[in-house]
């Protein structure tokens, strides 16, 4: 059976080279717009991993019986490649995406592969467009890596193929940006989930990058956005405990009396309710780190009652959000 192998890489170069959008324009805010190359690699039961292939950026067919169409046996990652101030190409601990989105295909039964293997498959593709399309300093690009079940099996069944994907696209920095004909605005809104909605459950699948936690939550996300909000605050349970904040780890940071030394709380991975963020685990790296007995990390249960109670007596020091595709807002 064939393994995940990088060095089998086969290459064929886009003869027509797409526009690169320029900084702030209207594509940038569409999310669509592919770089001029993609990764693909077929994966079959009976013969394992085929050859790598990179390949002019393009539409697929599918069939209309495949796997994740039906049941969603797909995952994905996101990443993003940056040129930064020093005019270097960087990638940001890619090795912590590899090995979640193997955890995420283990939970959905796709196939597993070696992540170093995927690694160096990303860093092919960012080789190859990276150089062209961030042709600025302090500009990056969303890499989306994804594995998708493909199996023509109506059955309730583990797939027998599936297909490995990896797309670069152009996007918005949301830290600093404003879609087109929006008043730009630094703070972020979060409205509270209804009573009658959940995100994520124990024992769940919360802690995987599946399409399953996303297009449930579309429907609370547009109702948050008519409502004048950015974003839905998830809660969990009848007490109301704080989990994610849209598709993002939520942070608080909040006076602690007993000690004089704030804590920065954010909720624990233990009850698999909430991603582990590659940003999220980055930020509390960084504070225990460089900001040891300044600020305290606390990976704990605790809730939106808490939390207003901190706020009403002045405890409450600041909020924010992390994660790939915002960074960090507050």
């Amino acid at each position: 059976m064939a393994s995940l192998d990088a060095s089998r890489l086969k290459v064929t170069r886009a003869s027509v080279l797409r526009p690169v959008p320029e900084p702030g324009s209207p594509e940038l805010w569409a999310q669509n717009v592919a770089t001029d190359h993609m990764v693909t690699c077929r994966w079959t039961v009976d013969g394992g991993w085929e050859d790598p292939l990179i390949k002019p950026f393009g539409d697929f067919p599918i069939s209309p019986l495949a796997s994740c169409l039906h049941y969603a046996t797909q995952c994905f990652e996101g990443m993003k490649v940056y040129r930064g101030l020093d005019n270097r190409l960087r990638l940001f601990r890619p090795d912590r995406n590899a090995k979640r989105l193997a955890t995420s295909a283990e939970k959905v039964s796709l196939p597993r592969f070696d992540t170093e293997q995927l690694v160096q498959l990303i860093k092919a593709l960012a080789r190859l467009d990276a150089p062209r399309w961030l042709p600025k300093p302090g500009t990056f690009r969303y890499i989306r890596p994804a594995l998708i079940g493909t199996g023509r099996q109506l059955g309730v069944q583990v797939p027998k193929e599936a297909l490995l994907l990896i797309t670069m696209v152009c996007w918005p920095d949301f830290s600093t940006d404003s879609p087109p004909g929006v008043e730009p605005r630094s703070d972020l809104r979060l409205l509270t989930s209804r009573s009658d909605t959940i995100r994520a459950w124990p024992g769940g699948f919360g802690h995987v990058k599946v399409g399953a936690n996303y297009g449930p939550s579309f429907a609370s996300h547009s109702e948050a956005q008519r409502l004048g909000y950015d974003q839905v605050l998830w809660l969990f349970g009848e007490d109301g405990q704080v989990t994610e904040a849209g598709a993002s780890n939520f942070f608080a940071v909040v006076k602690d009396e007993r000690t004089a030394t704030p804590k920065l709380l954010t909720a624990p991975l233990t009850d698999k309710l909430i991603l582990d963020g590659v940003t999220r685990r980055s930020v509390l790296d960084l504070v225990k780190s460089r900001l040891e007995g300044k600020l305290q990390v606390s990976e704990v249960k605790f809730t939106i009652s808490e939390l207003e109670a901190a706020w009403i007596d002045g405890k409450l020091l600041e909020a924010f959000v992390s994660g790939t595709a915002v960074s960090n807002r507050r």
